[in-house]
């Protein structure tokens, strides 16, 4: 059982910039929801709640510099087009509290049903296209389970690359040059005139565990290549991600291109 304690909203440590933060195509097609992450920590030094708290608060302030769109607000245009108003309003913080142990949660498999008590309830009813919007971004933190540390540096070479000018319309051709069928609704089944039936079926998840040796060597064979040429050399994210893919291009059985 896991139940609020405390909400806030954190802002910006300093000014941000404003103005809307144009989102891609892909963006306005696909069904918009918050993705959920959950992060555990031990609290092996016993800090009290109240600290690490206030900890996570100031680290989230300060990340929010550089990551603002995170604290701006989703809204749509009188088009009917999905934009991010970057005004710094804030991303929420969330302070909870759980009669459960890390154990009881097992291997967090999403698969399992209690994970989602851990997930923070969104009502996304109050969001209509053209007049309303939704926060961007909301935290979850569980007491007695995270052990937080104090954001004081930042490696600027992780820090986000946030233009999205040639997202505007005025930047985007009318025409489409190429079919997309990534737009399109997927295809049903044969015999079957609606995907009804397939939407009722249950997902499962599966969790892939890499280890710090096997992430060294994705990332070391990412840039095996690498030249100073380059602006960096790719991060251990990108290496994971695009291994991912392609393990899921292997798995379609498409092109090896």
């Amino acid at each position: 059982m896991v139940s609020t304690i405390a909400s806030y909203v954190v802002t910006p440590k300093e000014e941000t910039p404003k103005g809307v933060f144009c989102l891609s195509e892909s963006d306005q097609i696909w069904r918009w929801s918050h993705s959920t992450t959950v992060y555990v920590y031990n609290n092996n030094n016993n800090v009290k709640v109240n600290v690490l708290v206030q900890r996570m608060r100031e680290s989230l302030s300060l990340i929010l510099v550089h990551y603002y769109p995170l604290c701006g607000r989703l809204n749509w245009t009188e088009g009917g087009r999905l934009r991010m108003d970057c005004n710094a309003k804030g991303a929420i913080l969330l302070q909870a509290e759980s009669t459960k142990s890390i154990d009881e949660y097992g291997d967090f498999s999403p698969n399992d049903d209690a994970i989602k008590e851990l997930l923070p309830k969104l009502d996304y009813s109050q969001a209509h296209r053209g007049h309303s919007s939704v926060a961007g971004t909301t935290f979850h933190f569980i007491n007695s389970w995270a052990k937080l540390t104090r954001g004081e540096t930042l490696d600027t070479n992780e820090l986000p690359f946030l233009d999205r000018t040639v997202f505007t319309a005025s930047s985007m051709s009318s025409l489409r040059r190429f079919d997309h069928p990534e737009f399109k609704p997927p295809p049903l089944i044969r015999g079957r005139t609606d995907n009804i039936e397939e939407q009722k079926k249950k997902t499962r998840f599966t969790l892939l565990n890499l280890t710090a040796k096997q992430v060294q060597k994705l990332t070391q064979n990412a840039n095996t290549n690498y030249s100073k040429s380059q602006q960096k050399p790719y991060s251990r994210f990108e290496a994971i991600a695009a291994h991912i893919w392609r393990c899921a291009c292997m798995a379609r059985e498409l092109d090896n291109s």
